[in-house]
């Protein structure tokens, strides 16, 4: 939620400043992300993580 509320900032950000100018959008083929493979999070970002723990019943 933090990340998706910190990239509209962004978003909102360049769409109602006049200094920036619109060039486009990125053309990809559907659910390319499904056939992309899944890389591993860099040691600094995995570092940063928690670990998770499985709730009791």
């Amino acid at each position: 939620r933090r990340v998706h509320e910190g990239l509209l900032h962004w978003v909102k950000f360049f769409e109602n400043s006049p200094k920036y100018n619109k060039v486009g959008y990125v053309k990809r083929p559907k659910n390319w992300l499904a056939s992309e493979p899944r890389r591993p999070l860099c040691k600094s970002a995995a570092k940063g993580r928690t670990k998770r723990t499985i709730p009791k019943e």
